[in-house]
């Protein structure tokens, strides 16, 4: 769907996949990322990696996990500027 709409899609199966794409491509804008990376690591340890990368990648995170704390984590882990969220 989005090559149809013009925009250029990757996709990788594993959180090692995901950081050698990071190191690899400077110009990704948007992650849409699973909190569930299966073994060998999971979305939340590698929001802060992408963060690092590149700081101007919007990051989208999905679970199917209902817990509040998961969602929090992730803004934790994901915050441009620690005094901008107040929890």
């Amino acid at each position: 769907m989005l090559d149809y709409l013009g925009y250029a899609a990757d996709f990788v199966h594993t959180a090692a996949d995901a950081h050698a794409f990071v190191d690899e491509r400077k110009d990704v804008d948007l992650v849409l990322l699973d909190i569930n990376l299966g073994p060998g690591g999971s979305g939340t340890d590698l929001l802060p990696y992408i963060r690092e990368k590149n700081n101007y990648t919007q990051v989208i995170m999905f679970t199917s996990e209902d817990k509040l704390a998961v969602g929090v984590e992730c803004m934790r882990r994901g915050r441009r500027n620690a005094e901008k969220i107040v929890l």
